[in-house]
């Protein structure tokens, strides 16, 4: 009976010790989201609030501070491909699909970071010139591949969370 109970006292102690172990492991890699996506956010800020001619939308997928998905890197070209080609007409997206608006404000800080499954999403709000936000602008869906982050989507939270993927798919349907 005495070993039965050590037996289940260790048991309980691993189980425990692994559920901390992994909730502070998700800790961590929160913070670390929060880090890469600031770091995004702080890199291309002031380069699309000055462009000087260069498509900072392609330049941010393509050599930003943080990677982003080939998938979505694929879309976004299509799509600046598309708005290169009509100048006189909106062919495509119609404002920053990282700030999830066409008037910028003039920062953007991560609020917060939650994990869903094995990627985390970052809520990303406007400040400074710009009307005051509560919730998010645009929502940062990061995930991990070949052992970094990776900007997997951009998520409007004003349309229900609808995705820049499908967006993008929608908006040029003979692309895919």
């Amino acid at each position: 009976m005495i070993f039965k109970n050590y037996q289940l006292a260790a048991t309980a102690l691993v189980a425990f010790t692994s559920l901390a172990s992994a909730q502070a492991e998700t800790r961590i890699e929160r913070d670390s989201v929060r880090r890469a996506v600031q770091a995004f956010y702080d890199w291309y800020t002031p380069r699309a609030a000055k462009p000087r001619g260069v498509d900072m939308v392609m330049r941010a997928a393509t050599h930003g501070p943080l990677a982003f998905d080939p998938d979505l890197v694929k879309w976004l070209r299509i799509d600046s491909i598309a708005r290169a080609r009509t100048k006189d007409e909106v062919n495509g997206l119609d404002g920053d699909p990282y700030f999830n608006a066409q008037d910028p404000c003039a920062r953007y800080t991560v609020q917060s970071v939650r994990s869903e499954g094995s990627r985390f999403l970052a809520d990303v709000v406007g400040q400074g010139g710009c009307a005051a936000h509560k919730k998010a602008d645009v929502i940062v869906v990061v995930g991990r591949a070949e052992g970094r982050w990776i900007v997997r989507e951009f998520l409007d939270p004003s349309r229900h969370n609808e995705g820049l993927l499908p967006l993008l798919r929608r908006l040029h349907p003979k692309a895919g």
